[in-house]
């Protein structure tokens, strides 16, 4: 083991060796490398009259009061502040509320609601595996979040009854509770 002072005496002589490498080669060197000297650069004119025929850019203006807009329609989160659901996801609401809007509207079939995601995703694999078409819309209540397990849309109201019905039958075992015809909208 070495004493403190033997230890500052080697980090001093590997000190000025690194340096003699460095330094020793530059007295012996002469002048080094000349510079090597380039011939100015010629710079033509370019030819801006191409440019004149080019379209201004698209006004933003509709765009940014289309973004304020959503900003006003939703949360922080990304949802919605009317229904609670997540904004681009589907919109459920109960049978008996009005015409949700939108392009897409029609009617599903309401599993079940979990507040962990993991077990509403589970839920739709299984009905996604027996051919349902199960989809998850995610809503925030009161603060708190819920993922929804839909089949559906549908159409008309009578199919979504007999759908109801269906999944009652085959998944009576699970413990969902009843299953409900819910208005769809996207």
């Amino acid at each position: 083991m070495l004493t403190e002072q033997a230890r500052n005496r080697v980090t001093g002589a590997v000190f000025l060796i690194a340096i003699a490498a460095v330094g020793v080669p530059m007295l012996f060197d002469g002048a080094g490398i000349q510079p090597v000297r380039l011939p100015p650069v010629e710079v033509e004119a370019i030819d801006v009259s191409a440019l004149q025929d080019v379209e201004p850019p698209p006004d933003i203006a509709p765009t940014l009061v289309a973004r304020d807009a959503l900003l006003e329609e939703i949360d922080a989160e990304g949802y919605r502040r009317d229904t609670g659901a997540r904004h681009g996801e589907p919109t459920l609401a109960d049978a008996s509320a009005p015409p949700l809007g939108g392009p897409a509207e029609g009617w599903a079939v309401q599993m079940a609601s979990f507040a962990q995601e993991a077990k509403a995703q589970e839920l739709r694999d299984t009905l996604r595996a027996d051919g349902y078409d199960a989809m998850l819309s995610n809503v925030k209540r009161d603060a708190r979040k819920f993922t929804r397990v839909a089949v559906g849309p549908l159409l008309a109201r009578a199919d979504a009854d007999k759908l109801k019905d269906e999944l009652a039958g085959r998944y009576a075992t699970l413990g969902l509770g009843e299953p409900r015809v819910v208005r769809f909208g996207h």
